[in-house]
């Protein structure tokens, strides 16, 4: 009976081995579907495998004979490496997981902002300048030729970045050493390491265990997995500010000295989050006791986190006239207090869908270790509870958005977050034997980190890159198949248009409704060709904007090409609603097989410079 016991477990182990491994290839290679001699062999589903490794796993746990002393130690040693190695793969996952699926394309307005300025940056080109505005006769010229993700600038008929510069300055630093791409990779390599820093500041003050749950409620939290997908500052932001806090932690002037620089750097990235180097400040004087070493620390520390706000604030006064106006406007603009009680309301309700109730119960029971006094280690919760608070507290003030990925805005206080529930977690089963304590906090980490993955699913994760494409394919088209005299009326496209192709593009949303036929006019009379992209929600929209002043907005004719998914796409020819000559069906935008990383040198082509070849 004991041999069959000792089979069975040995069994049960290597199955949950394999069915892990089956697991993360379907994961990260989408899986399979195969016949085999006449049997079709199918897997595109990675739960079900996970579920069988960690059913097998626990199995063999339960089952799983009582070992001799020396056994034990051995085995606790083999575990106690296992718990160590997780957070390596995790992070892994995370890398293969963003590289494989998120999008290489410059979209919309955040994708195509940070990534133009990543490669205007490179090329010392800001402000951006458009001298042949000053001929335009329509209001709110400058604005109707600045694309999303920008503003006119201060001085006349040049444009400035929207978004703050951080993100695309590392973008052009990738992009030196690894070219085109470079700028995609950013995102990718910091989720991983934010998997890994989550986990190392988890260890350091909660120990090797909390660490690697926090790791794990980290890897599969959707809203980071969401951002992974995208090149935007979310995850960078959170990444730097948890190495900022993790070596705050150290003891030496070197950590301080990388503390505040993590810190500078993020500040650059996003400066309204500069109020949270408080936390790495306040956490290098409780490491010291108040000793006169705390001063050395404290002054190494704002030595390196000082140069991102004189940076920043530089960046502002040059692109928005002063040190404390933004691309988003002015601090007014942005906080009010009529934002307070929507961002109460949402803002718990989302993370409790997106994260599961298990998470909150285990932050609720971390928290609880409060009331145990310092024997149970409370400083750093306290620390951890001041860093939550002074990360949520003025995105309550913050505009109100009513869209559960906008928790992305509080993704730097989500370590803390995941850090003191994974702590819960463990002090709520300690009473238990140690067999015990696992199985049940294996079971219930895997039903955090499974609800968590299983809500990012269901909302399209895996989708996100491929629907960017879309940019991608509309930009490459006009590039290549669009005379080169061309002018684009877009919106959504206004930026990513410029960046794939040579046509520059006049905002349709900031063009007077009385102007349209006007306008077009005016385009043709100087030698250009107008076009209309307008995806498939935008088309009721543009209607509606001159339906009463042109009978251009009924788009009533057949389109020159579109892309019949990823949003649908058209590209209308005004001047074929004028003469009718379009009978024949439209062309059908090629989807690439792979987007290319860079964009075309000619995005940054004006109509002036244009004036000859459309002449």
């Amino acid at each position: 009976m004991r041999l069959g016991l000792a089979g069975a477990w040995k069994l049960l182990l290597l199955l949950s081995f394999f069915a892990l491994l089956w697991a993360l290839g379907v994961l990260l290679f989408g899986g399979f579907d195969i016949r085999l001699h006449g049997i079709r062999l199918a897997s595109r589903d990675p739960y079900r495998p996970a579920e069988l490794a960690l059913a097998a796993a626990l199995a063999a746990f339960i089952l799983g004979p009582d070992l001799p002393a020396s056994q034990a130690i051995r085995a606790r040693r083999i575990a106690t490496y296992s718990v160590r190695t997780m957070p390596i793969l995790l992070a892994i996952v995370v890398l293969f997981l963003a590289l494989g699926f998120g999008s290489r394309a410059a979209g919309g307005a955040d994708s195509y902002g940070y990534l133009s300025q990543a490669q205007f940056w490179l090329k010392h080109e800001l402000p951006l300048t458009q001298p042949f505005v000053a001929s335009v006769p329509w209001p709110n010229a400058d604005w109707a030729f600045t694309p999303l993700g920008y503003i006119p600038g201060t001085v006349s008929h040049t444009l400035v970045p929207v978004y703050p510069s951080g993100l695309p300055i590392i973008m052009a630093g990738f992009a030196r050493v690894f070219g085109d791409c470079g700028p995609y990779y950013v995102t990718p390599v910091a989720g991983a390491a934010l998997v890994l820093l989550t986990y190392l500041l988890g260890r350091r003050v909660a120990g090797p265990a909390a660490g690697t749950l926090a790791a794990l409620f980290m890897a599969t939290s959707p809203t980071m997995l969401f951002q992974l997908m995208m090149p935007m500052t979310d995850v960078t932001v959170a990444t730097l500010w948890t190495a900022s806090v993790l070596w705050a932690f150290g003891t030496t002037a070197l950590s301080s000295g990388g503390s505040g620089a993590a810190g500078a750097l993020a500040i650059l990235v996003r400066p309204n989050l500069a109020p949270l180097a408080v936390v790495p400040l306040a956490v290098i004087i409780w490491q010291t006791n108040h000793t006169p070493r705390a001063l050395v620390r404290g002054l190494t520390f704002c030595a390196t986190l000082i140069p991102g706000f004189v940076i920043a604030a530089a960046i502002n006064s040059q692109f928005y006239g002063s040190p404390w106006v933004s691309g988003y406007g002015t601090l007014r603009s942005i906080y009010a207090l009529a934002n307070v009680r929507p961002n109460v309301e949402r803002y718990p309700i989302w993370f409790m869908e997106t994260q599961g109730v298990l998470i909150v119960v285990g932050f609720l029971a971390g928290l609880f270790r409060l009331t145990r006094g310092r024997e149970d280690g409370s400083p750093w919760r306290v620390l951890f509870l001041f860093w939550i608070a002074v990360m949520l507290v003025p995105y309550l003030f913050y505009i109100a958005f009513d869209a559960w990925w906008y928790l992305r805005f509080v993704l730097p206080a989500f370590p803390a977050i995941f850090i003191v529930a994974a702590d819960g977690v463990l002090w709520t089963t300690s009473r238990l034997s140690f067999r015990w304590r696992t199985v049940a906090v294996m079971i219930a980490s895997a039903a955090m980190a499974s609800h968590g993955w299983r809500f990012a699913s269901a909302h399209g994760l895996t989708g996100l890159g491929v629907a960017e494409q879309h940019y991608a394919d509309v930009g490459h088209f006009i590039a290549n198949r669009l005379p080169s005299n061309a002018v684009c009326l877009a919106m959504q496209h206004s930026g990513s248009i410029r960046y794939y192709s040579h046509c520059t593009t006049l905002r349709y949303d900031i063009l007077d409704p009385q102007w349209l036929d006007r306008s077009l006019s005016y385009l043709v009379q100087q030698g250009y060709h107008p076009y209309i992209v307008l995806d498939n929600w935008e088309r009721e929209a543009f209607r509606s904007r001159f339906g009463e002043h042109s009978a251009v907005a009924l788009l009533n004719w057949t389109p020159v090409a579109e892309l019949p998914d990823r949003g649908e796409t058209r590209i209308y020819d005004p001047l074929d609603s004028v003469s009718g000559l379009r009978q024949v069906g439209s062309t059908t935008i090629p989807r690439l097989s792979r987007v290319p990383c860079a964009g075309s040198d000619a995005h940054q082509l004006s109509l002036m410079s244009l004036s000859s070849a459309a002449r």
